[in-house]
């Protein structure tokens, strides 16, 4: 056995085991081949999840706006086209609101004082606001309060006639109709406002305002409201409802979105409507998304630093050292529980994790260590039992032949000498006893020829047996040193050796062995292996006849050679065996004797083995005998090495 190395205690203090061997880069090998392959590690794993993260976050966002948001902002900018048209019309209001309210203050002016300077303009005195102001009597007739130079008075008379042609009777009819607008033929528009002249009760006060492009434009300032009036088709009739109060339709012409109503007018032809059209910043959804996605990219950036981040970390707290636990796994399976352990200096859950690593590894080499010494005494015990079975067996049959050769001794014809003495000394002239005495020495030498014929190949068989005890002992010391004996020998002696060892015993219980088949095959093998095999064999064939219940004992031997294989089979007509334990019959310490240790037929199976060889067992059963085939290659001509099939392994199952 090689000697183990010196035990070093490692950093911790401990000594590492003493059985633990590197096996080479394979492991390395191995474990570099793991690390390229990246699909399988933690850190993929998180920027796979990361990435499919990020591709749903997207995907979310994409289908929130395109669902959610975009109509949503869709309806902000259709609402915020609905509050223009509002505050549009809530500044129209407010200013025809004006004009009736300088309508009211002129009405309860006298003319003399209303009409003090005519030469001033209305935007440089009292009456701000207005264009034109004067009295309209019923046939339309217009008499202005003063003549503004910049309004056309065709144009006024115009507005003048209509508003009293239609204005009385519409307010007679429902007091609360208010038409703040009027159009001309021409197709101008005014803000008007029409009283009852309280100094003049014949005529009516009338006052109103041009609504041209500057008057729209001003009005678009004021509100921040870009919008237009246009003629459209009259619809119904207008009587009590306010028609301002509700947009009507929202337009979309190319990438300028609309919002427009009805604004109610008096015409030549009775109560028109014209169309308030408020345009709607085309850009303000586009904006408005703008502003989202420059917020979505921004988070998403964020995001994404951030995880990098927190990856980095993961990297740093968790996935490094996990991977030097995996690198330390991996060292253990290559060097054994001699590895050093991680460099992992935290002293959280992973940290833990590597400590309690490092215990159980600790534990691993104290249990490796007891363990060892725990096998090596067994396998001490089994090879001294191997040792024992074997010579034991040769034991029996040497006691059955000294006890054969003491027989003969004892019945030696030793008397007859010593009488044929005393006659001859008492009887010293008795010629006829001279005369037969040379008959008879020559009888007593032939019958003491055969006595020392059978004591000598007594003897000759018991120094066999003697020499094979010296052959086990012989062969265990060369299992202790790993080596083998290979040579080239004849299985016809072997067997004829074997049959001597044995002979006394079979002697003893009457049994006959018959050699069958082609004994004289030669093989190549270790002959002192091969000559317990077949001891161990013949012996448990003995052991078949010994409860006495089969007469007529015969066990038969004979030799087979199957191409380059050779098989040796012994076959008695002995107790045969169940099938149901034939199975188990080469397994260490299984025996059906009460005497027998079960090492015997392990000790046949291990060296079968370890010659490159087989044994096997069969039997008909209960009562039917058994049949034990050993093969063998023959070692001539196949190539088999003998002595590298008896290897370490093999030789450490047999107990060294």
């Amino acid at each position: 056995m090689n000697q183990p190395a010196a035990e070093i205690p490692d950093r911790h203090g401990e000594t590492p085991d003493p059985g633990s061997e590197r096996r080479g880069t394979t492991g390395r090998a191995d474990r570099c081949a793991g690390v390229a392959g990246h699909g399988r590690s933690l850190r993929s794993k998180l920027v796979l999840s990361l990435a499919l993260m990020f591709i749903a976050f997207i995907a979310v966002d994409e289908m929130v706006r395109r669902n959610y948001l975009k109509p949503a902002l869709l309806s902000l900018e259709r609402a915020g086209g609905y509050r223009d048209v509002r505050r549009v019309i809530a500044a129209i209001e407010l200013e025809s609101d004006h004009l009736s309210s300088i309508a009211d203050y002129l009405n309860t002016t006298p003319p003399s004082v209303a009409m003090h300077d005519r030469t001033r303009p209305f935007g440089d005195s009292v009456n701000d606001g207005i264009d034109f102001a004067g009295y309209v009597q019923t046939d339309g007739t217009w008499v202005p309060l003063h003549q503004d130079a910049d309004t056309s008075t065709d144009s006024i008379q115009g507005f003048a006639k209509l508003a009293v042609r239609h204005l009385p009777k519409m307010q007679s009819e429902n007091p609360s109709s208010q038409f703040h607008a009027v159009q001309s033929a021409d197709g101008q528009l005014a803000l008007v406002a029409l009283r009852a002249a309280r100094h003049r009760p014949e005529d009516f006060l009338f006052v109103g305002r041009a609504l041209d492009a500057t008057s729209i434009r001003r009005l678009g300032r004021r509100t921040q409201v870009d919008f237009q009036l246009r003629k459209t088709v009259s619809g119904e009739p207008i009587h009590s409802t306010h028609p301002l109060a509700t947009p009507t339709t929202l337009a979309d012409s190319g990438s300028v979105q609309t919002v427009s109503a009805r604004f109610p007018v008096l015409a030549e032809a009775g109560p028109e409507d014209l169309e308030l059209m408020v345009f709607i910043p085309p850009d303000l959804a586009r904006r408005a998304l703008q502003a989202v996605y420059s917020g979505r990219n921004q988070f998403v950036f964020g995001s994404v630093a951030a995880l990098l981040v927190l990856l980095m970390m993961l990297q740093r707290i968790v996935i490094t050292p996990l991977q030097a636990i995996r690198f330390h796994a991996e060292r253990v399976a290559d060097e054994g529980l001699r590895a050093e352990p991680p460099e992992i200096k935290s002293r959280d859950e992973i940290g833990n994790l590597a400590l309690s690593f490092h215990r159980m590894m600790r534990r691993l080499r104290q249990a490796q260590t007891r363990l060892s010494a725990t096998s090596r005494a067994a396998g001490m015990s089994q090879v001294a039992g191997t040792v024992v079975h074997n010579i034991g067996n040769v034991l029996t049959n040497v006691n059955s032949l000294l006890e054969a050769a003491s027989h003969k001794a004892t019945q030696l014809r030793l008397a007859p000498l010593k009488g044929l003495a005393t006659k001859l000394q008492e009887s010293k002239d008795n010629d006829d006893l001279i005369r037969e005495m040379p008959n008879y020495l020559r009888s007593l030498s032939v019958t003491l020829e055969s006595d020392r014929e059978e004591l000598t190949e007594i003897l000759q068989t018991l120094r066999c047996n003697l020499g094979h005890i010296e052959d086990v002992v012989r062969q265990q010391s060369r299992h202790a040193g790993a080596t083998t004996d290979h040579q080239t020998f004849c299985v016809g002696e072997l067997i004829d050796e074997a049959v001597s060892c044995c002979q006394g015993r079979f002697d003893a219980a009457d049994i006959t062995v018959d050699i069958v088949g082609y004994p004289d095959v030669v093989v190549r093998s270790d002959r002192s292996i091969l000559l317990q095999v077949l001891i161990n064999v013949l012996t448990n064939s003995h052991a078949a006849f010994m409860d006495g219940k089969v007469r007529g004992r015969c066990i038969e031997i004979g030799v087979d050679e199957h191409g380059d294989e050779v098989c040796l089979w012994v076959r008695d007509n002995g107790c045969g065996i169940d099938s149901d334990i034939i199975d188990k019959l080469f397994d260490a310490h299984f025996t059906t004797r009460e005497d027998g240790t079960g090492l015997g037929l392990h000790f046949c199976s291990l060296s079968m083995s370890g010659l490159g060889g087989r044994i096997e067992a069969s039997s008909d059963g209960l009562g039917r005998g058994t049949t034990i085939v050993m093969t063998v290659p023959s070692g001539l001509n196949s190539g088999f090495d003998a002595e590298a099939a008896i290897d370490g392994d093999v030789l450490m199952e047999v107990g060294t």
